[in-house]
């Protein structure tokens, strides 16, 4: 069972629309799974920092269903 399509999104910068962004995460290892797992949302982290590479600075990213 795969995820529908109605449900991918994107992350975008806000400023220049595009979704050439980074964002910083806080990860551990699942050893059941054998992947990194995102342990925080970035709302519980004070000064989470998200990048647009083609602004060229720290921007709040945003989401849209692709």
């Amino acid at each position: 069972m795969g995820i529908s399509l109605s449900e991918i999104i994107e992350h975008f910068c806000p400023e220049c629309n595009v979704t050439n962004v980074k964002t910083q995460s806080w990860l551990k290892w699942n050893k059941e799974k054998q992947d990194w797992e995102i342990t925080k949302a970035p709302s519980q982290i004070p000064d989470w920092i998200e990048y647009c590479e083609d602004c060229e600075v720290e921007i709040q990213m945003e989401r849209r269903k692709i």
